[in-house]
């Protein structure tokens, strides 16, 4: 649902808030010499290792004039449906999420369950697998996310299993078969090499 996506752009907002309020303490008790391991550093360099669905945060500190730079393992990145939804709704987007949007956002959660961890042990790069996962669902539409919830609603407890299960029979029922190594992953997306996967 709609409500659920805002509700989890509102949560990760407050995380982001919660970091930046944390980071300007951290300056300014930088600033005031009152960290002995930084109190003789004229210059400090924070790295701080985030999801790419964080990118607001990047935004804001742009905004204040910090000295902010970025980067993405690959280049160009492709956002998840349920990352780039929370995006829409950070920037004020949140009315061209229509419902096939939320509806492919549903299936690619259910989709993840199994793909993801399977695809894990082939590759470390997630953006690949993301990207994978990705071009399954945008392949779908209403009626598949209907069955699917359909078969959810079946389920007395929905657990990780059974996510899982429901997700394997859906994607095996479509004839979609998982890449069985990084390099046929790779061809799968149409990377022909390691520097594709390179910034730029």
């Amino acid at each position: 649902r709609k409500s659920g996506l805002r509700a989890a752009a509102k949560a990760q907002i407050e995380r982001e808030e919660y970091m930046l309020e944390r980071l300007n303490e951290f300056a300014q008790r930088a600033a005031k010499k009152e960290i002995p391991d930084l109190k003789d550093k004229e210059h400090i360099r924070v790295l701080m290792l985030l999801g790419v669905a964080h990118t607001k945060l990047y935004h804001e500190l742009t905004r204040k004039k910090e000295d902010v730079r970025r980067s993405f393992s690959t280049s160009p990145f492709v956002y998840s449906y349920f990352a780039e939804a929370l995006r829409r709704e950070w920037f004020g987007l949140g009315r061209e999420i229509s419902d096939e949007f939320v509806a492919r956002t549903f299936l690619e959660t259910v989709i993840n369950r199994e793909v993801f961890p399977k695809l894990s042990l082939i590759t470390d790069q997630s953006s690949l697998v993301i990207h994978f996962i990705r071009r399954i669902v945008e392949r779908l539409d209403m009626n598949d996310a209907r069955s699917v919830f359909v078969q959810l609603k079946k389920e007395e407890d929905i657990t990780i299993e059974a996510l899982s299960a429901i997700a394997a029979g859906f994607l095996k029922k479509k004839g979609i078969i998982m890449p069985k190594s990084e390099k046929e992953l790779m061809r799968v997306l149409n990377i022909k090499s390691p520097k594709d996967m390179q910034d730029k």
